[in-house]
């Protein structure tokens, strides 16, 4: 061999073991510019975890989710790590969720971390994977030592569903009236329902009676869950303009300067043109309800049609409830009639018949006397909810998933 070529194949070793010594020094984890994404690759093992810096906001602890996929086609062994440039902070892992384990090829996994930042200022943290390729058996004690993370005691999170389906998995399974589950055994419970009204083979539901649990605390005031609509989206309406509490005042009605107000529905009985439609565009747009998380409603202005199908409508995102709604809302024992709509006030629906207005207590009244004006919404049924639905443990808008953060810390989605 020349001395030319010995020159040139000692090149090409030199440069090969270079780019393996390369490869292997960053192959645990390799932060991409353009996506905060992990990727290892060793030895034709691969994983890759999804987003592993988070912000967090000062004297808060937040909910991660992270999520791993295994890439290769092997077994991975594996264990989640925290750190962060800070001190003064406590990573638990969330309770029922495991946070190491083994990936099964092409496996994903979604892993919960609960960060609790005791700084009186924003920190960022990473999270990155301790892995073990070559043994059977996972090296616990190490990664315990490394984790930076508490296992013993595990933060304890209710993990946010729907709340379309958490209102129908609180309620047994009798496809004639759903009965609410969170009543005490002693009380009779029989006016305590959940009803389903079935129009062309789609089902709506509605609360009926004296109910316990269909409470929510949304934009800081209490509402009471009227129904789900046959498109899963949540009609509720105005119980108090302050969060849902064992004490709360029942406050419902539209108030200017403090002062409930008592309005005719105008010269007309066109809600499109009523007062009662000005003043709850007024109250809307004042009320910083989020519109993402509100439906825009085509609201039923037709006369009494006792769950048939809907032809005069009116869209927007507040209303009022209609006659069906408060009718559906009644449970009748013996003569008794129940409902957990009941104010001991008067105010208007949306429901017309010649020219005159049904109010809460089903009566026709004529549009130019004046009663209360009660707001109801639509939120979207897939908006993720904690709680039971009672007064003291209302449903509310699970944000801890989010990654919303007041941080000035930019992090790379």
């Amino acid at each position: 061999m020349s001395q030319t070529k010995k020159i040139y194949f000692l090149s090409a070793i030199v440069l090969i073991i270079g780019c393996y010594a390369l490869n292997l020094s960053y192959s645990l984890f390799v932060q991409t510019e353009e996506k905060n994404v992990v990727d290892s690759s060793v030895a034709g093992i691969s994983y890759t975890l999804k987003q592993n810096t988070f912000a967090i906001d000062a004297n808060s602890t937040k909910i991660i989710n992270l999520e791993i996929t295994n890439t290769s086609d092997t077994n991975i062994n594996f264990g989640i790590l925290a750190n962060s440039d800070k001190s003064n902070y406590k990573v638990y892992a969330v309770k029922d969720n495991q946070i190491y384990g083994t990936l099964e090829p092409k496996e994903n996994k979604t892993i919960f971390l609960a960060v609790q930042n005791n700084n009186e200022e924003c920190i960022t943290i990473k999270f990155n994977v301790y892995y073990n390729y070559t043994t059977v058996n996972f090296d616990k004690e190490t990664y315990f030592t490394k984790a930076n993370i508490d296992i013993d005691n595990p933060y304890d999170y209710e993990f946010p569903i729907a709340i379309k389906d958490k209102i129908i998995n609180l309620a047994t399974n009798n496809i004639d009236s759903l009965r609410t589950t969170l009543i005490n055994e002693n009380i009779e419970n029989n006016d305590r329902l959940l009803k389903t009204i079935e129009l062309d083979d789609k089902v709506s539901y509605y609360f009926s009676g004296d109910v316990l649990d269909n409470y929510m605390t949304y934009n800081n005031s209490c509402y009471r869950i009227v129904s789900i609509d046959y498109d899963g989206n949540i009609k509720m309406t105005m119980e108090s303009d302050a969060p849902c509490s064992k004490d709360m005042t029942v406050s419902p009605f539209i108030k200017k300067d403090e002062t409930v107000i008592d309005s005719a529905f105008g010269e007309t009985s066109d809600f499109s043109k009523s007062l009662i439609k000005n003043y709850l565009d007024e109250w809307f747009n004042n009320s910083g309800i989020n519109k993402d998380e509100v439906v825009l409603n085509n609201w039923c202005l037709d006369s009494k049609i006792d769950n048939k199908e809907c032809n005069n409508k009116y869209e927007s995102y507040v209303g009022l409830l209609t006659y069906d709604d408060i009718n559906n809302s009644i449970y009748t024992n013996n003569e008794d009639k129940i409902t957990y709509l009941n104010t001991n006030d008067i105010w208007w629906t949306l429901t017309q018949l010649d020219n005159q207005i049904y109010t809460n207590d089903l009566s026709l009244n004529d549009i130019n006397k004046t009663y209360k004006i009660r707001p109801t919404i639509l939120i979207k049924g897939d908006i993720l909810v904690k709680g039971d639905g009672t007064k003291t443990n209302p449903y509310i808008i699970d944000d801890s998933l989010s990654n919303k953060t007041t941080c000035d810390v930019i992090i790379e989605e």
